[in-house]
């Protein structure tokens, strides 16, 4: 007899697994074991303590256990409100603050994994690509590393962006604008995947709204602080500090394969002014094809591919965590175009190695000079410009 809804449903997922003929019963159990096996995984490094967590992420997480929800207003942190509410909720949960703290990367690496199941899901409704998609993102290296290993939180608001896009891919405009705002609201990095949505409005030529939508959502995440004693000059300066990762702005890149790691620049302020407006300007180039190239749904997605990876590496003062998006978006396109499965796994072995230099307390160094590795993504950039331009057409202007 079902006692509950819950066993209702229980009972209901038997019966379609016993439905199910021999073959897709046997690729069942190996998917489900296969997750199991990603989350024994993450467990395995709960108790690994990195430099990041001794030096800001405990003290923050004891700050909000100390304070309560009114932590936010005096906080020392470069963090924005919605990560430091989670901190809270988690705060409260009996487990040790590292583990807490990790526990919130490892259930959006989940919500990440079936973010990316979705969009596949959209490209290829038949077979088992959009299974192995949701698996490739769970035993991706820089993904468990960065969660799991490095208590970081970048799959957050990547989590965020990639719904945002699956959003564009089904015409909800003014939703997809709601989710980038959502994930800008965590960490300014999500900036990165601005160009393909002001590409989307051009494109689409509707969805006006949404970039009113997307501010209101950033305002209401980030102005909790104010009601507990935090200035708006606070509040904003959450978002200029991320701007330089090491504090002082000294530094043109930090351990990230960008194009300063081919060009040694000394620190100029005019010089970094100059990229970013250079980076800017290539950025709104390619939010422009819209006007220009007839794009398809495959097409589409190279785009926001090239956007995603060549912004964090035109950009001056990137850590080697920013190329996060990057690598999500090349592993999600590679299970949509094959040609693209290189990259993916390249960008997954270039990244892991500029993440030796910190995870080795700065002992070691990448193992290959980081201008190859910049070069290599350098390589990556332009082979995605040109299979857009093959995989684009040339819009007819009307007399």
């Amino acid at each position: 007899m079902v006692k509950s809804l819950r066993d209702f449903k229980q009972l209901h997922l038997i019966k379609r697994f016993m439905a199910l003929d021999t073959n897709r019963k046997a690729q069942a159990i190996i998917f489900v074991a296969l997750v199991g096996l990603t989350l024994l995984i993450r467990l395995s490094l709960r108790h690994v303590q990195t430099s990041d967590y001794i030096g800001f992420l405990n003290p923050w997480i004891e700050h909000m256990k100390q304070f309560g929800i009114a932590g936010i207003g005096n906080i020392n942190s470069n963090y924005n409100a919605p990560y430091l509410i989670l901190l809270w909720i988690v705060g409260h949960l009996p487990f040790s603050n590292l583990f807490s703290v990790k526990l919130i990367s490892i259930i959006f690496d989940y919500i990440l994994a079936g973010s990316v199941f979705l969009v596949v899901r959209f490209y290829k409704p038949i077979g088992i690509t959009k299974y192995v998609s949701f698996l490739a993102i769970l035993f991706a290296p820089t993904v468990i590393i960065n969660g799991s290993l490095w208590a970081q939180c970048d799959v957050i608001y990547t989590s965020f962006i990639v719904l945002s896009f699956y959003a564009f891919l089904k015409n909800r405009l003014h939703t997809s604008w709601i989710l980038w705002g959502i994930s800008f609201a965590f960490k300014l990095q999500s900036v990165f995947f601005l160009p393909f949505l002001l590409f989307g409005l051009f494109y689409k030529k509707r969805g006006f709204l949404g970039p009113i939508y997307a501010a209101a959502v950033i305002v209401a995440l980030s102005i909790l602080p104010m009601f507990y004693g935090r200035s708006l000059a606070d509040v904003i300066n959450v978002y200029v500090s991320q701007t330089s990762p090491n504090g002082d702005g000294q530094y043109f890149v930090l351990f990230a394969p960008t194009i300063f790691q081919i060009f040694t620049i000394s620190s100029i302020e005019p010089v970094r002014k100059a990229m970013i407006l250079i980076a800017g300007s290539f950025a709104l180039g390619l939010a422009s094809l819209a006007f220009l190239r007839k794009f398809n749904a495959k097409s589409v997605l190279i785009l926001a591919v090239l956007i995603v990876l060549s912004l964090p590496f035109l950009l001056p003062q990137m850590h080697e965590r920013y190329f996060y998006v990057a690598e999500i978006f090349l592993i999600m396109a590679a299970c949509i175009i094959p040609k693209l499965i290189i990259p993916a796994i390249g960008m997954q072995v270039i990244t892991v190695m500029s993440y030796i230099p910190y995870l080795s307390g700065y002992n070691q160094g990448p193992g290959v000079p980081y201008v190859y590795l910049a070069l290599a993504v350098l390589s990556m950039i332009v082979y995605l410009i040109y299979l857009l331009y093959k995989s684009t057409q040339r819009l007819e202007v009307k007399a």
